[in-house]
């Protein structure tokens, strides 16, 4: 069967607009209900309770927060607002719309005629560049015979200007509603034609009955004949004068020459209409399964049920469109990689506010068991953190654990209280005559050398523990950034031409590796562009802490002078061969490498090389990355800082604990400020079972190697 033929057969959209298609469909929809009006589309739209519950169920879902999250170790979320699709999704899918207004209007069209569609701008990579609202009354979906897999769809769309475009189905987000085929949704105003009939039905007698209606309110009846017109005209007219208005609603009226006054009500099947109008609201609202007081139909609500009837109308009306679009978006904009620790979610906490009171015991009593911070808390409310002491999380002081016994007494030793309030920014209880130097004294320096030493030692190690945080939350992004990318790419290039019976055409593949290491060498020339913005502000503020910490432990804070130490900073990241650099060649390296083992002799799948090559990545590059930044840096920043502002003439390696044999010869070492511990290039630990170190680099200071926790100290005085 040809293409167009079975376009005909298998058309699944009963809005399709084209040529003889378009002439079925209209006399399709003019048909008549049993009421005697005929439901299209528009003249849904134009009735009250149907505009009303559409509306209702568009505005509510755009108007949450659509927010793209990253999973962390431990079960645990964070928002992902490095991945390219976080600002699509959150603020501005295209140059001409906001994100509400994108999911308004594919909202409505879902909600209204069962299916939803958006237009993928795509990349040379299959990065989404934006996405454009189609709509469904121009869509036919078609499966496509000459599809990849079986039931592949395509989508025929017509332009306003009649011309037709035929669309693979990666370039369509099709959102469905409840449905049979697992194709296309069921129309709701198809579906729901009788009752949409009966409410338009209620609204047009309405509206003819108060515009045409001739019976009057009040009539004056008399025994007497009046054949002057006159006469009655003036009889109206005197009785309008005194009685009519609402300032004249309630005098009392005296009748003269045996007049009667008679009221004439609505008659019992006029009586009738207000009831069938009420039972159309409760009908249409059944059918979108929505609590009538959504759509302003109050009767049977009272203040101590409202509340409730929001929370269902959260979980059982709105919740299955919310599923339906987070669901949607991850499958068709997120490739089968990054689903594995990205996920697309609404943000219902807005919907759920109780009354203030409510609220405030349910924080009270969350913080009390620790499950919230001031700052959560205060997040929550929309307002400011106070600071970092508003993260701590607090539990009643009462609590401990099961078969324990708390501790009692003790306190913290003077050097523990100096590091707590060089580092942390705060007195520590100190034991009595210990006090700390008052205000504006600088502090001495401590009084022998070895002291000295030791005091910048565990200021070092403090000040890694407390930025190890922030530098890998650069670091994930960082990372993140490029498993997304260079993902996507792999996807695109490595899996052209054909594949017969399991085997690769190794042709097209050459083809697709050629255009897919020409796509990495130009991802990774303005990469370190990225890793500078992401790195530099941290390491700057871990260089700015160092200085901070070390001007005080050597009594002389003055003579750090920040703006050569944010030029070193710079320099050690930007520069040439600086870290940024580094990172991103190694990065390309390693990829260059796998193709290059996939390619040769016995080699396999190209592509699930990438793939495995990038979840080690995933498993442990992030990790990797964060050690090397925190030892290394803060080794080069303190380095810089004791040899240009305090003169250090030499330095002495310094080993820790369970070491490597390679510190452990390293250990003690000593070297001029100009010197190396270990040159580039040169053997070290010839006689190390597993054979000697040769670092690429000169070794000046920390790491020696990867996962080294080493130390270079001064020698003062020495």
């Amino acid at each position: 069967m040809s293409l167009f033929a079975k376009a005909i057969v298998e058309r699944r959209d009963l809005d399709a607009s084209s040529g003889w298609d378009r002439y079925i469909k209209g006399i399709l929809n003019q048909l008549r209900t049993a009421s005697g009006v005929s439901v299209t589309p528009d003249a849904a739209m134009r009735v009250g309770v149907f505009f009303a519950c559409v509306r209702l169920l568009a505005e509510d879902e755009a108007k949450l927060p659509l927010v793209t999250y990253r999973r962390i170790p431990g079960g645990g979320r964070e928002p992902a607002p490095d991945f390219y699709l976080y600002d699509l999704l959150h603020r501005s899918p295209n140059p001409r719309m906001t994100s509400v207004e994108l999911r308004e209007t594919v909202g409505g069209h879902l909600v209204a005629r069962g299916n939803g569609f958006i237009y993928k701008v795509l990349d040379g990579s299959g990065r989404i560049l934006s996405m454009w609202p189609l709509r469904p009354d121009r869509m036919e979906v078609l499966e496509d015979p000459f599809g990849r897999d079986p039931g592949e769809l395509i989508y025929r769309y017509t332009l306003p200007n009649g011309e037709q475009r035929v669309f693979p189905s990666d370039w369509i987000i099709h959102l469905r509603g409840f449905g049979n085929d697992g194709i296309s949704g069921y129309s709701p105003i198809t579906q729901a034609r009788e009752a949409i009939g009966a409410a338009a039905a209620a609204e047009k007698y309405a509206a003819s009955f108060f515009g045409n209606d001739a019976t009057p309110r009040l009539v004056l009846k008399t025994k007497k004949s009046y054949k002057d017109e006159n006469a009655i005209k003036n009889i109206r007219k005197s009785w309008e004068e005194r009685f009519q208005g609402i300032d004249r609603r309630h005098l009392i009226a005296i009748l003269e020459e045996d007049m009667d006054v008679e009221t004439i009500g609505l008659s019992p099947e006029d009586s009738q209409l207000l009831t069938t109008r009420e039972f159309s609201v409760e009908d249409i609202a059944r059918w979108f399964r929505l609590p009538p007081h959504k759509v302003g139909h109050l009767k049977r609500s009272t203040f101590s049920n409202i509340e409730h009837q929001s929370l269902e109308y959260l979980t059982d009306s709105l919740l299955p469109w919310l599923v339906r679009w987070e669901q949607r978006l991850a499958l068709d904009c997120l490739t089968e990689a990054e689903r594995r620790t990205l996920f697309v979610e609404h943000k219902v906490e807005g919907l759920l506010r109780a009354d203030f009171k409510t609220r405030m015991d349910g924080y009270r009593i969350a913080r009390e068991m620790g499950l919230m911070s001031v700052n959560e808390i205060r997040q929550l409310e929309n307002l400011n953190p106070i600071g970092p002491e508003g993260d701590v999380h607090h539990v009643p002081l009462n609590w401990i654990e099961l078969g324990t016994t708390p501790e009692l007494g003790g306190g913290s030793s003077s050097r523990t209280a100096e590091l707590l309030r060089l580092v942390d920014g705060r007195n520590a209880e100190l034991p009595p005559g210990d006090d700390p130097a008052p205000a504006g004294r600088r502090s001495p320096a401590p009084a022998t050398r070895d002291a000295r030493e030791d005091r910048l030692v565990e200021l070092r190690l403090r000040l890694r523990k407390r930025f190890r945080p922030l530098i890998r939350k650069a670091s994930q992004e960082i990372i993140n950034r490029e498993l997304a990318d260079v993902g996507r790419a792999a996807e695109k290039f490595l899996t052209r031409g054909a594949r017969d019976g399991g085997k690769i055409d190794r042709l097209f593949m050459e083809r697709g590796r050629t255009e897919f290491q020409a796509w990495l060498e130009e991802f990774y020339r303005n990469h370190p562009t990225f890793i500078r913005d992401k790195l530099l502000p941290v390491l700057r503020a871990f260089a700015e802490a160092i200085a901070d910490a070390t001007g005080e432990a050597m009594g002389d804070p003055a003579a750090i002078n920040e703006e050569e130490l944010g030029a070193f900073v710079e320099d050690y990241l930007s520069g040439d061969n600086g870290r940024a650099e580094w990172h991103s060649g190694a990065a390309v390296a390693q990829l260059f490498r796998v193709l290059e083992e996939a390619f040769g002799e016995g080699g396999g799948d190209p592509l699930e090389a990438i793939r495995e090559k990038l979840e080690l990545w995933r498993e442990g590059r992030v990790d990797q990355m964060t050690e090397t930044e925190v030892v290394r840096g803060g080794g080069a920043f303190f380095v810089f800082m004791m040899n240009e502002f305090y003169q250090v003439q030499k330095w002495r390696w310094r080993a820790f604990g369970e070491n490597c044999p390679y510190c452990s010869r390293l250990d003690g070492k000593v070297v001029a400020s100009s010197g190396v511990f270990i040159a580039g290039g040169e053997a070290f630990g010839d006689d190390v079972e597993g054979g000697p170190l040769v670092p690429s680099f000169n070794v000046r200071h920390e790491p020696a190697h990867g996962g080294c926790d080493c130390m270079v100290v001064p020698e003062i005085g020495g």
